[in-house]
């Protein structure tokens, strides 16, 4: 009957009247702690919780509502805020799809910048390399082909109609000259010269066309249809980068030093592209996330230093890199200048390499100021 009544008086005097219970509260807090608790304890099993479950369910949101006054009422433990470890882990994967033929690394492993971690098969990229090669080849010898002009015989043959045009032209300039000596003896006829000068014409136009075709024969093929083979060898190149990416990317390696924290294939398994094969963390992306209360955020500021400490391992330092800019998500309440420690933010600091591979994933840590504020 004491504890009840003492608590109905704790909740209604104090509790629902206090705008600032842990200021003008405190002795009737250490009242509660050093005799109410002990005392309601020993008659009830305190430690096993069955007299909470035995009390009627008024008494329990009682009880309920006295361990939420003493939880906001308690200020970090030696100056410290509750934090784990996390890491941003690097999702391994190969842009390309393929069957994965080699695992160098196995989970737990310790891996060097560059070393080799998997390999896809690949063989039918290879070939399709093999090919366009072949391709880029063959349109590179037909454009050398369309520069030369024609076949080093055919334009011998066309030099030759030239050379046998240049002997008609003498031999009938010589024969138009002996008819117009005779013309102008009256011992051949004027129709006579004319053939003459005819055939004269004739060789000469024989002559030109033979060097014509020549000079077309020597500077080889149209300019439009060389540019045209030329974009169609770019192309052929391109596609040759492309297939060489391909082939490139079927083996993937360490990016950073670190530790393989999981693997999601095996050899035999098809990977699909973009797939992470395997999980690696490297120790400069080991990080400490804590959340610290409105009226102690002004005291951290980014760049500062604080000390991680816990359980099985020496304290590090880190240096804070981000502070939320909003809070986090607490339990609904009326905002009010006395419930500003409700507030929480979400800080993140970073420990050295080197003192970041002590640090487990998921690990509960202390984080506090390596300079106390005063």
């Amino acid at each position: 009957m004491y504890t009840e009544f003492w608590s109905d008086r704790f909740v209604n005097n104090i509790y629902l009247t206090s705008p600032d219970l842990c200021a003008r509260n405190s002795s009737q807090i250490d009242t509660l702690v050093t005799q109410v608790i002990p005392v309601y304890g020993k008659s009830m099993n305190f430690l096993r919780f069955d007299w909470f479950f035995a009390l009627p369910i008024t008494k329990q949101a009682l009880w309920l509502t006295i361990a939420a006054l003493l939880g906001s009422c308690k200020p970090p433990g030696n100056g410290a805020w509750q934090g784990y470890v996390e890491g941003d882990t690097l999702y391994i994967s190969a842009p390309v799809s393929g069957n994965l033929i080699k695992l160098e690394v196995e989970r737990g492993a310790q891996v060097e910048p560059q070393a080799t971690l998997f390999g896809l098969d690949p063989q039918p990229d290879q070939s399709a390399l093999l090919a366009a090669r072949a391709e880029y080849e063959a349109i590179q010898n037909e454009i050398n082909d369309l520069h030369k002009g024609l076949r080093p015989d055919e334009i011998r043959v066309i030099q030759a109609e030239k050379d046998l045009a240049a002997s008609g032209i003498q031999l009938a300039q010589l024969e138009l000259q002996r008819i117009h000596n005779l013309t102008a003896q009256n011992m051949a006829s004027q129709e006579a010269e004319d053939l003459a000068r005819a055939e004269l014409t004739n060789q000469e136009s024989k002559y030109e066309q033979a060097s014509a075709r020549l000079d077309s024969a020597q500077i080889g093929a149209r300019p439009d249809l060389i540019r045209a083979t030329e974009a169609r060898a770019q192309a052929a190149e391109a596609k040759i980068r492309q297939l060489q990416w391909a082939v490139d990317q079927k083996q993937q390696d360490a990016p950073a030093a670190g530790k393989v924290e999981d693997v999601y294939y095996r050899p035999g398994e098809f990977v699909p592209a973009g797939k992470p094969v395997l999980a690696l963390l490297p120790p400069d992306r080991i990080k400490v996330r804590f959340f610290v209360d409105e009226p102690h955020l002004q005291s951290l500021h980014l760049g500062e230093t604080v000390t991680i400490s816990g359980e099985g391992f020496q304290p590090i330092s880190a240096k804070i890199r981000f502070i939320s800019s909003e809070a986090e998500y607490t339990p609904p309440f009326i905002y009010s200048k006395e419930n500003r420690q409700k507030f929480v933010y979400l800080v993140e600091a970073w420990p050295e390499p080197q003192d970041a591979t002590r640090l487990n994933l998921g690990l509960p840590v202390d984080v506090a100021l390596s300079t106390p504020q005063p």
